[in-house]
Order: C-alpha cells, then structure tokens, then sequence
C-alpha cells in the first residue's frame, strides 16, 4: 500500500521542479540564477531520491539471482524505453552531443565527464539502481555504511586521482539514497511514525544528517553550470 504522505512530497516536488522552476526560463525570470531557488530544487530532487530507495529497498526481497535479475529488469523497462527516446531525441536537434549521449545511456556521465544535459538525474539514477540489491543484501546497517564507504572511496579515487570528472552532485544523492534505504530496512513503521510526530526528527540527529547533507550540497554545487545541467524531472520512477 502506498502511503500518501510519500506521494503528497512528491507531487509537492514536482510542482516545484516543472511547474515553476523549468517553466520560469520560459518567462524571462529564470530561478537558476537565485540562490534559494536551487536549495529548494536540490530538496526537491532529495525527495525524490530518498523516496525512490526507501520504496524500492522496502518493497523489494533478493533470495537468489533470479530476483536481482528481475529486480533490474523491472526497473529498466519503467523508465529506459522513454529514456532513451529523449536522449537521442536531444542528440538529433544538437542539445547534447553524441559523447554527452553515449555516456548518459549507459549510466556513467555522472562519474565520466562529460555530463549528459537535463536528463543527468534519470542516468545518476541508472548506478543507484545498481548498487540496491548488494544494499539490501548487506543485512545489518553497518555492513550497508561499510558498502556506502567503500562506494564513496571509489568515487573519490576517480574524482580526484584519476580525474574522470566526477559530478560533485553524486556524493549528494547518493547518500540521500542510502538514508532511504537504511530508513526503509532498520526502522520500524512505528518508528517512523514516532520520528514524523517527535521533536527527535525535527530537532536532533536524522534532522541533522539531512540539514547536514544539504549543506554539503550546497558546498558541492557551489561551481555547477545550472543552466548547462538543466534538472530533469524523475517522472514515474519508483
């Protein structure tokens, strides 16, 4: 069953995303150049993403291979066929160019400059999806950080050693990702509800972590090109 407050977040985050901040371009008052426009933005698209891992990583068991194959299988077919049709639809009126493409259809212009324009989230994603099984398979929370560690290590190796052009925004909603999966997977439902109802969630650590990790965006963003990386809005995707 879903649950609505999840779904009333992201129609809020939608709104936002193509509602007014896409659309403001279109009437000569463009948001990307406000600041407090992009916070709410990457909040937005945080949303998305941690609620794409919690209901993924909740609603998803993995026994065998068989499972993981089909867990990917799923997910490709939901979002890739029209995935693909925009991407080389891009390609073919020159919005991207054909290495921007290539890359962005395989999933690794987020970590292999260069990045694929206004669809980058949906091809980031494409690598979180990934990375769920082994996550959900990493039964106790500190085997998940541990994973989580050794991910980030790794994206950090070719960040800063091999220079492929990392895109700073990964480390960000990759960790909002993994919060998802962790809240899904070591909290109770009743926890959850506690957490939503207490001063422990607005007012002390699990508030923290995400002003914390917005704030870390916040320094990671602050030399994106946001009018070459145009948001792409994550439509349908969990």
């Amino acid at each position: 069953m879903r649950d609505l407050k999840y779904d009333i977040a992201r129609s809020f985050a939608m709104i936002w995303i193509v509602g007014i901040y896409h659309m403001s371009e279109y009437v000569s008052l463009p948001l990307h150049t406000q600041q407090w426009a992009r916070i709410v933005t990457w909040s937005c698209l945080g949303v998305f993403t941690f609620i794409s891992a919690y209901f993924l990583s909740g609603k998803n068991t993995f026994f065998n291979f068989s499972d993981i194959f089909l867990f990917y299988k799923k997910r490709l077919l939901r979002f890739y066929p029209l995935f693909f049709v925009a991407a080389i639809t891009m390609l073919l009126i020159d919005f991207n160019d054909w290495d921007q493409t290539w890359r962005g259809l395989l999933g690794v212009s987020s970590y292999y400059a260069p990045q694929i324009n206004t669809l980058w989230y949906i091809s980031m994603l494409i690598g979180f999806y990934l990375i769920t099984p082994p996550l959900v398979l990493c039964g106790k929370l500190k085997y998940k950080l541990l994973l989580y560690t050794i991910i980030i290590l790794g994206i950090c190796i070719c960040k800063f050693i091999f220079r492929t052009g990392v895109d700073n925004r990964v480390f960000y909603y990759f960790t909002i990702y993994v919060l998802g999966v962790v809240f899904a997977r070591h909290v109770s439902i009743s926890g959850q509800m506690k957490l939503y109802a207490s001063k422990c969630f607005w007012g002390g650590r699990p508030f923290r972590i995400v002003v914390g990790c917005k704030c870390l965006g916040g320094k990671l963003f602050h030399n994106v090109s946001w009018r070459n990386h145009r948001h792409g809005v994550p439509v349908n995707l969990v």
